[in-house]
């Protein structure tokens, strides 16, 4: 249920973002790189983009992802700078700096043992419905997590 009401939050957002900036669906399927169908589907809070996605969009918007996300209401006009820091390193250090062993993350979490290896190893980027987790379960923003800030 959570994760149903965020999606419908989601394609919320998105709307009202798309038609504040004066965009058609077929523009933020450009923007994005995705389908014109995807973008649809979006909308309809039918699912989420991949992450990689999901980052141009709240990067053309200069919105947070937490805001896109529906992990915070703050919906102000911010630029984020990339991190020199992979998602991997990141990650790394957030469970080493907070004490945390993948064992207790994964324990926590729900998330499988193969999922934080592919992460920690820069193999592929969390699923926003997993970005959401960690970032919640790390006390962190979801912005922060990918190396959008500091």
């Amino acid at each position: 249920m959570f994760f149903m009401d965020k999606l419908t939050l989601f394609g919320d957002r998105l709307k009202e973002l798309m038609f504040d900036g004066g965009l058609s669906f077929r523009e933020m399927a450009g923007i994005s790189g995705a389908d014109l169908t995807m973008v649809y589907r979006w909308a309809r809070g039918d699912g989420y983009p991949r992450t990689r996605t999901l980052i141009r969009i709240a990067d053309h918007f200069s919105c947070s992802l937490d805001y896109l996300l529906g992990l915070s209401d703050d919906s102000e006009v911010r630029v984020f700078r990339a991190s020199p820091v992979s998602f991997g390193e990141r990650l790394r250090g957030l469970l080493t700096r907070k004490r945390l062993t993948e064992y207790r993350a994964v324990r926590a979490t729900g998330i499988s043992r193969s999922r934080f290896r592919d992460w920690r190893y820069d193999v592929r980027l969390p699923s926003p419905e997993n970005l959401c987790i960690l970032a919640s379960f790390l006390d962190v923003s979801a912005d922060f997590l990918v190396g959008r800030e500091g």
